[in-house]
């Protein structure tokens, strides 16, 4: 099925921004996640992990999500893999 939706200009440079930093494959799987988000009730106002890291980045303590800082990512969870540790799935794939 196809549909056409026109985006406030924000909106759109958000996903385009999810996309080009590799969160999402395409403009659609953002698009859908958005969706599925709102279909299943999330409230993102009463999710800890969530409010902590919103805080964590409006107090600066963020790193810059770079394509150095990906590989360095990955690389030490190969590293930690390999000497037993669990890896989360996240950081695998």
């Amino acid at each position: 099925m196809s549909m056409t939706i026109t985006l406030p200009d924000h909106i759109q440079s958000w996903i385009d921004r999810q996309v080009a930093e590799g969160r999402y494959d395409t403009t659609d799987a953002v698009i859908a996640n958005a969706v599925e988000q709102a279909m299943g009730g999330y409230r993102w106002e009463e999710d800890e992990d969530l409010l902590e890291a919103i805080a964590q980045a409006d107090r600066g303590e963020v790193f810059e999500w770079t394509p150095q800082l990906r590989a360095d990512i990955r690389r030490q969870s190969e590293e930690n893999l390999k000497r037993g540790h669990v890896v989360s799935d996240d950081i695998k794939y």
